[in-house]
Formats: C-alpha cells, structure tokens, sequence
C-alpha cells in the first residue's frame, strides 16, 4: 500500500480543518455514474432488457450478453453494490444454459427481486426466434442470489408461469399460471429462497373475474392490484381491481374498463396505484394515479410509452419513457400528484415482455439503466443515476495492476475533497457519518463537479503487488453543498477489497 499512500500525506489534522470553496449556486440534484467497465472485453452490458434492484437500494442484477441477438448468443447474470463495488457473477453461461427449454439458448427477458434481495425471479419463454417472436409456455425461475441455485417456479402448467412479484419482507409471492381454460391468480409463502411452496392458494380462476390477469404485489405483501381481461386479444376491455389478502376484500378500482393495459404499479402501502395503456409510440397515452379506494383519479405525466411507467414503493414518483423534443426516446420521473417532469436518462421498456419495470429503489432516489438501449450503439454500460445528496461510486476490476475509478457526484461546480484508508470508520460528524478512520486518513485528489451528469471521475492505478489480494480499501468524498448555506457534505463511503477479477 506504499503507492496509496504516496497520492498524498496522510492528514494529520482533523478532517474538519480542511476547507473547500464555496460552491457555485446553480441548483440540481442528478448524478449519472456509469458502472459498465466491469466487463471484460468478452463480455459485455449488452443487448439485453432485464435490470432490478432491492426496495432499498442496496443492490442492482442485471445481465452481460456475448453479442447481440433475441435468440442466440450467451448471458451470463451478475449483480453489484449500487454503489459500483462488490461486482459478483450469479450464473454464468453454462448455468444460464441450464435453465432453456428449446432447442436454441433462450434467454432471461425479465427480473424481479425480492425485497431481501435474497431471490431473483427470471422470465424464461420455452423459444425464442431469431426475429424476436416468443413461443409458450413461459416459465419462471426462482434463483438464490447467495448460491445461485435455482428452482422452477410451480412447474407443470401447460401455459407456464408469468407475472411473479414478491413482498418486500420476501415472504410472500403472486404469480400468474395458464392451463387450457385460462389464467390463475395464485399467492404463496416462501418456504426457501428458491421455494414459495406454503400457503399456496387460489386468488382468482379463469371465468370468475375474466380470462386473464396481470398483477402487482404492494411491498406490505397485503394488497394486490390487477387487470381482469374480459377476452382473449389485446384490444378487449380490461376490469381494474383491487385485493386486500388479509381481509378478503376486493373492490373495482373503475368502474369503466379500460383496454391494453401495460403499466401497473401499486405503493408500499397499498394506497396509492398507477395504470396506464400501451402505446405504439404514436399514440398519447396518459399514466394515470388512483387512490386505492377509486377516488382521486388524475393524470400523473402527459404520455407515455410501452408499457414502462414504474411507482417507487414510497407512491412518490412516477418512472417511464417517452420522447425528448428531438424524438429520442429518454427516461423521466414525475410526481404521483402529477406535474413537470424531470429528466432522468436513457430509456428503458419491456420491448419483449411487456411487463418490464425500472430497476428503482424504494424511495425513487436512485434507478439503474442501460445506455445506448435504444440506439444499438456498443457497448451498452449499465449506468446508475442518483438524486439528492453527494454521491460516490467506486468501481474497476478490483485486482492489482488494474485501473479503479471513483465518480464523485454533487452539484454541478462544487468542488470536492477524496479521501482513502486501508481503516473503515463509524464517526458521526457535522457533514455527515465518516466511514473511514479519521486519525488514518489519506488524501487521495481534490477536483470539482461538472459535466451533464454532474460527476468527477478520478482514475487510479492500483499497484500491481501481490501482497494487495484480499486487502480492503476504503474511499470517501467531502463535497461542497449546492449553496454557501448548505455547507460541506461527506457522500456514502465504500470499499474495495482487492482480487482475482471476476
């Protein structure tokens, strides 16, 4: 660690000695950090839909593609810290291999997380054709993110499974199962990470509100939302309800259907709801917000498009893609309530699924991404943007010898202090927790905020030692506020624990 320490002198002083300038007075709260370089040259963030993300924030899955293609090619599925570290492969080819029915590599379209991030539910279909076209049935995988063992999800319906959402707690799942005569409404309790085999039971058959349903799980695991089609194509009348699991109340969220719906979302507590039609990208279709008890519908964003609009467990904001004044396909968020909406990135939609959903933390601070989605440019990095306060992602292969890249994210011309340790820390000081030991800090770069994104990216070159490997290393930035009132302010803080790269 001898060339850490030599970036700078190891302070001497309390941290609190130390003075930034003041930051410039222009106000914002985005920060884009893109994260993709932790592929290799092999593989990459490439080509492929599916993102999710804990309730908390804590951690995003994803997945790497070989090349690009709808039915061929190789996934692997890996997560990460959301805060760019502790990048880890779940499955890797042959194992995601093992999880195809036909007779060509199908591929994951779609995820879903549970709220302990202990399970990962994977959308397989039976085949997928070379021109994107899908085959039934669908199935679903239930995959222990601990030990990537996985698990078939109620086998043995001739339609397959779809659908699958879980409580935040993750002890109880929906899920939607076909047979013959239509589509089952079911609810179980987890019995293991990759088991929901207790409690199992019947919400609603096919014939008793209609042919099919698409439902969502509030993250109390006690109120389900969903759509009741009334016939067997797309253009047919949809009836919108809603399910209390513990009191056995349902009740019409509308009294009036409404037909295509693609959008769903429900808040933590039940209360608040969104729904929204399919668009072909042509037509103007409304995300609309609804009080749980069907009063205070209203028009949360102007338009939007298939099938993305995605609600933060706190029911505050509204996530969904439409198009900029250029035309482009872009992301925002707006408020439940409704008003202007705010920039947030790239785009992202369910192209094949039809039911994907934003990788969003629970509090709407924080989404996952992939640039470049719509545009097939490549590579397609997995890109993390953050509102709110200072922000610090870390993030590179992890080994010796490699480059490690650390965004500091603030204010657009704040300027701002990184710090390293070989300590960890838990003090509480006036700018926020410190996470590293202040007797042992390291100054490791000074710099200021800029760009579109509002990130600094500062790059360094780990020795190429091995007497580093299973060494931890931990960073932390000092930002300057986004006023002269509001001061200095210490990001998150995280580590690098130096190895072999995944």
């Amino acid at each position: 660690m001898s060339q850490m320490r030599g970036w700078t002198e190891i302070l001497s002083c309390a941290l609190f000695a130390f003075a930034l300038p003041r930051a410039i007075a222009q106000t914002t709260t985005r920060m884009e950090s893109a994260v993709g370089s932790l592929a290799d040259s092999f593989w990459v963030n490439d080509s492929t839909t599916p993102l999710a993300m804990t309730p908390s924030g804590s951690r995003v899955y994803c997945l790497e593609h070989a090349f690009f293609s709808c039915a061929y090619g190789s996934d692997r599925l890996v997560s990460m810290k959301t805060d760019g570290t502790d990048y880890e492969i779940l499955l890797d080819y042959p194992a995601i291999v093992g999880l195809q029915f036909g007779t060509t590599t199908t591929r994951i379209l779609d995820l879903a997380v549970s709220g302990d991030g202990q399970t990962l539910a994977a959308f397989v279909p039976q085949f997928i054709y070379p021109e994107c076209a899908m085959e039934m049935p669908f199935h679903i995988w239930l995959i222990d993110t601990g030990g990537g063992t996985a698990e078939e999800l109620a086998p043995g319906w001739p339609g397959g499974v779809h659908s699958a959402g879980f409580s935040d707690d993750a002890d109880r799942i929906v899920y939607v199962t076909v047979d013959v005569s239509g589509r089952n409404l079911f609810t179980a309790r987890r019995t293991t990470t990759t088991k929901y085999e207790s409690d199992v039971e019947l919400l609603f058959g096919p014939g008793e509100l209609g042919v099919g349903y698409f439902p969502m799980l509030s993250g109390d695991g006690n109120t389900v939302v969903f759509s009741a089609h009334q016939g067997f194509t797309v253009n047919d009348p949809q009836l919108l309800y809603v399910y209390e699991l513990e009191s056995g109340r349902l009740a019409k969220l509308l009294e009036s259907p409404v037909s295509y719906i693609a959008s769903l979302g429900v808040s933590r507590d039940g209360k608040r709801v969104i729904y929204g039609s399919f668009s072909s990208g042509y037509t103007v279709e409304p995300v609309y917000g609804i009080n749980r008890d069907g009063s205070g519908l209203h028009v949360v964003t102007a338009s939007h498009l298939l099938g993305s609009a995605t609600l933060s467990r706190d029911g505050k904001w509204v996530f969904f893609t439409d198009f900029d004044e250029q035309h482009e396909l872009k992301s925002y968020r707006a408020r439940w309530e409704g008003g202007d909406r705010e920039f947030v990135g790239d785009p992202y939609y369910g192209e094949m699924t039809g039911s994907a959903r934003y990788g969003v933390s629970g509090d709407g601070s924080l989404v996952a991404l992939r640039r470049n989605w719509s545009t097939l440019q490549h590579p397609q990095p997995l890109v993390l943007v953050k509102f709110g306060s200072p922000w610090l992602t870390t993030y590179g292969l992890e080994e010796p010898g490699k480059a490690l890249q650390c965004d500091v994210g603030g204010p657009p011309g704040a300027a701002f202090t990184l710090f390293g340790s070989l300590y960890a820390g838990n003090k509480r000081t006036p700018f926020g927790l410190l996470g590293l030991e202040q007797s042992r800090l390291v100054v490791l770069g000074h710099g200021v905020v800029s760009g579109p994104d509002n990130i600094a990216t500062l790059v360094f070159q780990v020795p190429d030692d091995p007497v580093l490997l299973d060494v931890t290393y931990y960073f932390q930035g000092l930002v300057g506020g986004i006023s002269a009132a509001a001061g200095l302010v210490l990001t998150n803080s995280t580590a690098v624990t130096f190895g072999v790269a995944p």
